[in-house]
C-alpha cells in the first residue's frame, strides 16, 4: 500500500500540486495505511467500505473536528479514484461511506466602525505608509495573507489599477483596486522594488493582531477576506463574479459568502421590522 501511496504522491507532484497540499495528502493517507494494515487489508482490492467507516469512527472518537474527517474523507477519495484510473480496483468505496454533517460555517466579518477604527489605529503603527495599504489592498480585493504578502512589484499594472495574481493551485486570476485603494497603494509604492511589501506572513498576522487589539476588535488577515466577499455581494456584486475575484475553483465554497450576507441582512431586516418597537413607538 505504501508504493502504491508513493507513485500516487508522484503523480501529484507532477500534476503541479503544492508541496503543502501533497505533504497532507501524504500524512493522511500513509495514517490510513497503517490502519488498514492493522485491519488485515494491505491490498486496495481488499479495502471495503466497511474498512473506511471503522476509520472514520476511530477519527470520530478520536475527537477530530467533523470539517477535519470530512477532509480527510476527500483525499481519500481521491485517492481511491486514482486507483481507478490506473486500474488497480475497479469501484470507489469511499463512496459508500457516510460522512459527518458539515457543520455551519460563520464567517466573521468586520462591522463599518471596526474598520474605520482599525484604520485610524494602523497609521500609529510603526510602518503606517506600509501597513495602511496592506489593509487597503486585503479589503478591496479579498486577497489571501499569502498572496498579499508574496506580491511583487512587476504583478501590479498601474494604467488599469490591477494585480495578476498567481493563486491557490497555480490558478491565475486579476484583480482591481477602487480609487482610494489605488491612491493610498501608489504612494506606498514609490521607490520600492522586488517584493512589495518587505514582511513575513508571520509579523503581518502579528501587526494585524496588535492593531485589532489597540481598538479592541479581534482581527486577523482572512477576516478582511470574508469581510470583502460579504460587502461585494451586499453592495450588488454576482457570486459567478465573486467566485473569479476570489480564485475559488468551485462556487459551493463562494455561495458560503451568500448565506453570511444574507443572515445579516436577516438581521437588520428584523430589527426595521421589530413587532415591540412598532407597539410602544
Amino acid at each position: 500500500m505504501l508504493d502504491i501511496i508513493t507513485a500516487y504522491l508522484f503523480d501529484l507532484e507532477a500534476a503541479g500540486r503544492s508541496e503543502l497540499t501533497i505533504t497532507s495528502y501524504r500524512q493522511h493517507l500513509k495514517d490510513l495505511a497503517r490502519f488498514l494494515e492493522g485491519q488485515g487489508a494491505q491490498d486496495p482490492a481488499q479495502v471495503s467500505a466497511n474498512h473506511l467507516r471503522a476509520y472514520s469512527a476511530g477519527l470520530q472518537k478520536a475527537g477530530l473536528k467533523a470539517s477535519t474527517i470530512r477532509v480527510r474523507g476527500t483525499i481519500i477519495s481521491c485517492f481511491f479514484n486514482w486507483l481507478i484510473g490506473e486500474g488497480i480496483i475497479q469501484e470507489n468505496p469511499m463512496r459508500r461511506v457516510r460522512r459527518p454533517r458539515k457543520p455551519h460555517q460563520h464567517k466573521e466579518v468586520f462591522s463599518t466602525a471596526e474598520l474605520l477604527a482599525i484604520f485610524k489605529a494602523v497609521e500609529h503603527s510603526r510602518s503606517p505608509a506600509r501597513n495602511k495599504a496592506m489593509l487597503y489592498v486585503l479589503l478591496d480585493t479579498g486577497l489571501r495573507a499569502d498572496e498579499l504578502i508574496s506580491l511583487k512589484r512587476e504583478q501590479y499594472n498601474p494604467t488599469t489599477s490591477t494585480f495578476t495574481i498567481n493563486g491557490k493551485g497555480e490558478r491565475i486570476r486579476v484583480v482591481r483596486l477602487g480609487r482610494q485603494c489605488k491612491q493610498v497603494f501608489e504612494e506606498y509604492l514609490q521607490g520600492v522594488n522586488g517584493y512589495i511589501w518587505g514582511i513575513k506572513k508571520e509579523g503581518f498576522r502579528d501587526m494585524v493582531r496588535r492593531v485589532g487589539e489597540k481598538v479592541g476588535v479581534k482581527a486577523h488577515p482572512h477576516k478582511f477576506r470574508h469581510t470583502f466577499s460579504v460587502r461585494f455581494l451586499d453592495s450588488g456584486g454576482s457570486l459567478d463574479s465573486l467566485q473569479i475575484i476570489l480564485g475559488h475553483s468551485c462556487i459551493t465554497t463562494t455561495m458560503i459568502y451568500a448565506a453570511a450576507g444574507q443572515e445579516e441582512r436577516a438581521l437588520r431586516s428584523q430589527v426595521q421590522h421589530s413587532p415591540v418597537d412598532r407597539l410602544v413607538a
